[in-house]
């Protein structure tokens, strides 16, 4: 149903009433006339739905920069030499306990992996001479 507003009370009345119900104006009578003025400011703010779209991909791109920068280093570490160490002057020792460690891993019944590690603790001997 289509209404026609009333221009002094804006009440909705019926198209085919020539006066308001509610007031008793004229509905014919033409427009009020609207402001040159816009309705609302002109702003060069961005909108809040835009604004949280833009911290996103910000956080998107710093991310994607940081994971980038992590994988570069991670190659350039793997591509430099490992440094010599020198070599230590030939020293006496005395062993002073040893041991002996086995680890093994098992998965259904079935040995996996097999570590074997001997450690001895020595003691250094001063050289002669």
């Amino acid at each position: 149903m289509v209404e026609r507003i009333c221009p002094r009370c804006d009440a909705g009345n019926p198209s085919e009433h020539a006066y308001c119900g509610r007031c008793g104006a004229a509905l014919d009578q033409p427009l009020a006339p609207r402001p040159a003025a816009s309705l609302a400011q002109r702003s060069w703010q961005v909108p809040v739905p835009w604004k949280q779209a833009g911290r996103v991909m910000a956080l998107g791109v710093a991310t994607l920069a940081a994971e980038a920068g992590l994988a570069w280093l991670q190659r350039r570490q793997q591509q430099q030499p490992q440094p010599l160490s020198r070599p230590q002057p030939p020293t006496t020792a005395r062993v002073i306990a040893m041991g002996w460690r086995v680890t093994e891993t098992w998965q259904g019944g079935h040995l996996q992996q097999r570590t074997e590690e001997k450690v001895m603790w020595l003691e250094p001997q001063p050289p002669k001479g």
